[in-house]
């Protein structure tokens, strides 16, 4: 991961050099050792930089930036940034719990007739979240039911969604847990429906669950759902870095190449404007190849990135972006 993210942000500095952008990058392999981070910092002045990208481990990246005066940007997830507290550190990804807001956020911008329904495993963090969605929901002006499905002896039978759906009207199903048998069996139940009964499911946390189930399946309920990425291998910005990252390291990029380039191409553009980083928060979100910026800049907190997308399965096993 850490070498891939590395490769990635090469070809993002050398995109930006080749448009005229003067870039002095410095780079510092701190072993994932706290004690040779101590000696990085105490033997080179890192405040002389306009930005820190890493480390790239969350105790790391706390040590650091309690130490420097310039923005740290923390480039991973860890279940552990939510404790973050050093006020120079910016999150680049979405804590989980927006995942779940940004769902919310969607069905009320997006429904308007039919039927609204919640699944969950009748656990604690499930039902949790079950309440939680069905009052934010309730509180719109054009919902005003809003079901909610737990299992009986461990799973849901199809007759319970068939009690519930309605004929020729929108179904939309909201599985609020990422129980493997839970979601596999509801999938089921679900993808072989009456003609007239038309699905389209959701979820905010497509997990481990979601990845054991094949896409034709995840197709036919019209699976939406939350994502921190979305790339189209058609657009011009995403050929053109496969091409360069493919002639410079004969591999097509991974994931952790393709944030790495992400990451560090809107951090330094943003820079190459003559702004400060933070100021250019405030001029709203930011697209790059699979990755949306868009953040939230806490007074003398931690900076978060809130950027989702919606993403939609199509019969033909594309994605499109919802949103």
């Amino acid at each position: 991961m850490v070498t891939d993210f590395y490769l990635g942000a090469q070809i993002a500095v050398d995109s930006l050099r080749s448009q005229g952008v003067n870039i002095e990058l410095n780079v510092f392999d701190t072993r994932s050792n706290s004690t040779k981070i101590k000696t990085i910092l105490s033997e080179n002045n890192l405040n002389k930089n306009d930005v820190v990208i890493g480390p790239l481990y969350s105790e790391e990246a706390e040590l650091v930036a309690n130490r420097l005066n310039v923005p740290v940007v923390f480039p991973f997830y860890s279940t552990k940034q939510s404790k973050f507290t050093a006020s120079k550190l910016i999150k680049t990804s979405p804590e989980k719990k927006v995942f779940r807001d940004e769902l919310v956020t969607y069905i009320k911008d997006n429904f308007t007739t039919g039927n609204l329904i919640l699944v969950g495993d009748g656990e604690y963090e499930s039902n949790i979240s079950n309440a939680a969605i069905k009052q934010s929901l309730q509180s719109h002006d054009s919902i005003t039911v809003v079901h909610v499905l737990k299992p009986s002896k461990g799973y849901i039978a199809k007759n319970r969604f068939l009690e519930i759906l309605k004929p020729n009207q929108n179904n939309w199903v909201v599985l609020t847990s990422d129980n493997t048998i839970l979601v596999a069996g509801a999938i089921n139940s679900l993808i072989s429906l009456p003609d007239n009964t038309n699905v389209q499911l959701f979820t905010y946390n497509k997990g481990d669950a979601f990845d054991k189930i094949a896409n034709l399946k995840l197709a036919k309920v019209n699976l939406t759902y939350v994502s921190d990425e979305y790339v189209s291998e058609a657009s011009i910005s995403t050929q053109q870095f496969n091409n360069q990252y493919s002639r410079k390291n004969n591999a097509l990029p991974s994931f952790s190449a393709t944030k790495g380039f992400d990451i560090t191409y809107d951090v330094l553009i943003r820079l190459a404007s003559g702004d400060d980083l933070k100021d250019t928060f405030k001029e709203g979100a930011s697209f790059r190849i699979e990755s949306k910026f868009d953040y939230t800049d806490k007074s003398g907190g931690v900076t978060e990135n809130k950027g989702l997308f919606i993403v939609k399965y199509n019969n033909d096993l594309s994605l499109t972006r919802l949103k």
